[in-house]
């Protein structure tokens, strides 16, 4: 559980469904976050039945998690006696219902936990004739990337008045993913740049990246005028709401 902020006052149960009957879950989920942990046991699988050597006979399956807002989920699947994670992977959701598929048939028990996927170490750098976009590739399932812009600081992937300025940004695996926008507004103080980055896995996109901008201000002193770029910013997710 750590680093899990139970405290915050929004995890609530997690309602989930199993496809069996003898599959037993129990979690919770902050469905405002996107985040949730849960915990799968095999119904014969008790205390008894391990003293007693009872043969528990391997069941495959899966958890659906309801009230989820549709993205791309980066699940961690856990082995709960080892405290280790045991995997990792992708998940897209078109609808309000995440199914999460038991990495293989279960005869004991399994804890996973999940997240909204977001790149969420966007920066940005002046670059010759424009700006230099870089973050951590999120490696698992990430086909594509796109970059969007616009000039309103809150825009989200989508709005009217944000643009795609690439829509295929190939991954690089185990390493940082590298974009130059060399149409920029870089040096014009009428127009600002802020710049979002989503994964696409499955044809879904994921959750928006952190926000990363430029920004140029024109102040007249006399007849002179002194032009002061504050390039490079960025928003949290507070900020943004």
């Amino acid at each position: 559980m750590d680093g899990i902020p139970l405290n915050n006052g929004r995890y609530a149960d997690l309602r989930a469904a199993a496809s069996s009957p003898d599959l037993i879950v129990l979690g919770q989920a902050d469905r405002t976050a996107g985040r949730g942990h849960l915990y799968v046991r095999h119904r014969q699988y008790t205390w008894r039945n391990v003293v007693d050597g009872v043969a528990v006979t391997p069941l495959a399956g899966a958890v659906t998690i309801p009230g989820l807002v549709p993205g791309v989920y980066r699940i961690e699947w856990w082995d709960p006696w080892a405290g280790v994670a045991s995997g990792v992977e992708d998940v897209a959701s078109a609808g309000s219902d995440l199914t999460l598929t038991l990495p293989a048939p279960l005869s004991t028990a399994i804890a996973a936990r999940f997240a909204p996927l977001a790149v969420a170490d966007l920066r940005a750098a002046r670059a010759t004739g424009g700006v230099a976009l870089r973050w951590t590739d999120l490696g698992g399932s990430v086909q594509r990337y796109e970059v969007w812009r616009s000039a309103r600081p809150a825009f989200l992937p989508g709005d009217p008045d944000a643009r795609r300025i690439d829509a295929n940004v190939a991954p690089m695996p185990g390493g940082e993913v590298a974009f130059a926008d060399a149409n920029s507004h870089l040096g014009d103080p009428m127009v600002n740049d802020v710049y979002v980055v989503v994964a696409v896995v499955a044809g879904q996109p994921s959750a928006p990246s952190n926000r990363v901008g430029e920004f140029d201000f024109g102040l007249t002193a006399g007849r002179a005028q002194i032009r002061i770029a504050v390039e490079f910013s960025s928003w949290s997710a507070a900020q943004r709401r």
